[in-house]
């Protein structure tokens, strides 16, 4: 097929989508007709050559052309030609990637795309109305509360989810900016912090219990990989899965059938809430109770050399096969 690659973006998760494109790239460029739209930091859309992708993944070293954006035709313009392809591949995280401003533009284009539509990934992105959209749908989540500028005292956020609790951006990923509050001390300057990615914080008081993650695909029908489970001393922050790697993945996870059944029919009863289409990772918990718990859902996840979503098919598919199978999916729905 003709595939087009978008990756880069405007999102402070601009470098995880480059180390995902590169695990995506050489692997379609074996089968299909590629073209690369690299969105750089300040939200320009450039054009590079795969070769240059493969020799590099430094932007510093590719030669870079502009595009233009045909809505009329449906298309991207490169050097006056105009490019078609049979379907988009976005290897975007974060705002202005998985948020639905992409996704969006793709639909005005009529141009088939792989993952989640417009509303679904404005829906998913947005941790608060993840949270009650699947609440409405009897899906549990852990106590939270959010707020834009008031912020409200720390006794008062103590009363409603208790403590220690976890101050997040409403709309990032990557647990970027993230931060776990103990005490009264920390809690001005995790949300100041927030304050830097964006105008919503959402509190989320922190869930004891077994983190895990599900791969969930769609092709013809939906599909749930045996959840994986992550393991680190402290919680699992933006150092522990890309700096210092000290989280541990274990795939499949130590769970009893039953155990990984509720939480695959979890991952999949919010998938469905939730709109999403193709693909998404699903991540949640499992308390000593055995009560599962939603946590966030991506629709971008990565396709990082650690990413969960990739390594939780490879026992069932190779890499391809599931890049394959993400691209007809995405044609037959179009």
């Amino acid at each position: 097929m003709h595939c087009c690659v978008i990756f880069g973006g405007k999102s402070a998760e601009h470098d995880i989508s480059l180390i995902s494109a590169g695990g995506v790239i050489p692997t379609m460029n074996e089968s299909h007709d590629l073209i690369l739209i690299y969105i750089q930091k300040d939200g320009t859309w450039s054009s590079v050559s795969v070769d240059d992708f493969i020799a590099s993944q430094d932007p510093e070293q590719w030669q870079l052309k502009s595009v233009n954006i045909n809505l009329t035709e449906g298309g991207f313009e490169i050097d006056r030609k105009l490019y078609q392809p049979d379907v988009v591949f976005p290897v975007l995280h974060g705002q202005y990637g998985e948020s639905g401003h992409v996704q969006g533009l793709l639909e005005m284009m009529n141009l088939p795309f792989v993952g989640s539509g417009l509303e679904s990934s404005v829906l998913c992105l947005n941790k608060m109305l993840a949270k009650q959209t699947v609440s409405r749908a009897s899906i549990a989540v852990a106590p939270w509360m959010t707020f834009n500028q008031q912020a409200p005292s720390f006794k008062e956020v103590v009363e409603q989810i208790g403590k220690p609790f976890f101050v997040k951006a409403a709309c990032s990923g990557s647990s970027i900016g993230v931060a776990l509050v103990e005490d009264q001390s920390q809690y001005l300057p995790a949300i100041e912090a927030i304050f830097q990615l964006g105008d919503q914080v959402l509190l989320e008081s922190l869930v004891v219990g077994r983190e895990l993650e599900c791969a969930v695909l769609e092709h013809g029908s939906i599909q749930c990989a045996t959840p994986a489970e992550i393991q680190v001393a402290g919680w699992y922050d933006y150092a522990a899965k890309y700096d210092n790697h000290s989280a541990k993945v274990i795939m499949p996870a130590e769970l009893e059938a039953k155990e990984a059944e509720q939480f695959m029919a979890m991952a999949k009863q919010a998938f469905i809430a939730l709109g999403c289409r193709g693909y998404a990772r699903v991540d949640g918990f499992l308390t000593k109770s055995g009560q599962v718990i939603f946590n966030e859902i991506n629709t971008i996840p990565g396709f990082t050399p650690i990413s969960v979503f990739p390594k939780a098919w490879a026992n069932q598919m190779s890499f391809s096969t599931l890049i394959d199978r993400m691209l007809l999916s995405a044609t037959r729905q179009s």
